[in-house]
């Protein structure tokens, strides 16, 4: 397992480090080899004017970058030795999302800076441009939330597709190796439709909603039945509401002060995104907890 922490010394890659740095430890209890990296990416020509001379090829830059990077996780947790270091310089997304695609990175840990929902609409960030663009699972920490300890609640928002069936098996694993509850949120949306001939808005009735309702509850039974297979102590209970589902989930989170949310993260053009949404971006500009984004698992 392959753990890649994006750092720049700042508060919010504290959180994402110390996060990390307790999955490494659950992976450890689990007798699963793991490998730490902190990644720290400078900005084009930051330390030199020679645009052609890279950081890493000034060996004096490259040995203090080395030495505050490691102070710097040292003063996280004193149980770093094992912490690999890169450095790299040039435009951050790019080169993350080609590190995380080149060495097979299994986890991207980064942190969330705190600038609110409206700060984050209108500024944007590179952890927004990550999540579209890196094919590793990507767990964005909350400054609240970031700790990996035992009775947590772990929120999973799930639509039967096979993006959030791998979500799903992610989601097992955490809870299980960290002891906690896990919490299955299906959304049942109902769309309006217009009859054509009399232009009447159309909404399912009470007992289609009930209907539906049963079925889903029935799949999620029949997906963990599967699941505790494998993870046979695993703590989880399952819900189906009605709702648009990025609403359902939000309120579900407020609701139980989730520690973490899990999603899956489909393929889809920018065209699809922009006419279809994502529950994914839109609790990323909420940012009510830490997030997991989990990709198909075909890399």
């Amino acid at each position: 397992m392959k753990i890649v922490i994006a750092i720049d010394l700042s508060e919010e890659s504290r959180y994402a480090t110390r996060w990390a740095l307790d999955l490494r430890d659950r992976l450890r209890e689990s007798d699963k080899p793991v490998e730490t990296i902190a990644l720290s990416v400078a900005p084009s020509s930051w330390y030199s004017t020679d645009r052609e001379q890279k950081v890493t090829h000034d060996p004096g830059i490259y040995h203090n970058l080395t030495h505050q990077i490691r102070d710097f996780l040292e003063s996280v947790d004193p149980d770093v030795d094992d912490v690999e270091i890169a450095i790299d310089e040039g435009r951050p997304t790019d080169i993350i999302t080609e590190y995380c695609h080149t060495r097979n990175v299994d986890w991207l840990v980064v942190g969330m800076s705190d600038l609110g929902p409206v700060g984050r609409f209108m500024w944007g960030s590179t952890v927004h441009s990550l999540a579209d663009r890196v094919r590793s699972r990507m767990a964005i920490i909350h400054p609240e939330h970031d700790r990996l300890m035992s009775s947590m609640n772990f929120v999973l928002g799930i639509d039967f597709l096979p993006d959030s069936h791998h979500a799903l098996l992610t989601a097992a694993e955490l809870a299980d190796s960290a002891d906690a509850h896990l919490h299955l949120v299906h959304a049942l949306q109902d769309p309006p439709t217009t009859t054509l001939s009399t232009g009447l808005v159309n909404y399912l009735s009470p007992g289609d909603i009930a209907h539906r309702t049963a079925t889903a509850r029935h799949s999620l039974e029949n997906l963990m039945a599967q699941v505790q297979l494998k993870y046979p102590d695993l703590n989880y209970i399952t819900l189906v509401h009605s709702g648009p589902p990025e609403k359902i989930l939000a309120q579900y989170i407020d609701e139980i002060d989730a520690d973490m949310v899990l999603l899956g993260k489909g393929h889809r053009s920018a065209v699809e995104k922009w006419i279809l949404g994502s529950v994914s971006r839109g609790l990323l500009k909420r940012m009510p907890t830490t997030l997991i984004l989990v990709p198909p698992d075909d890399r």
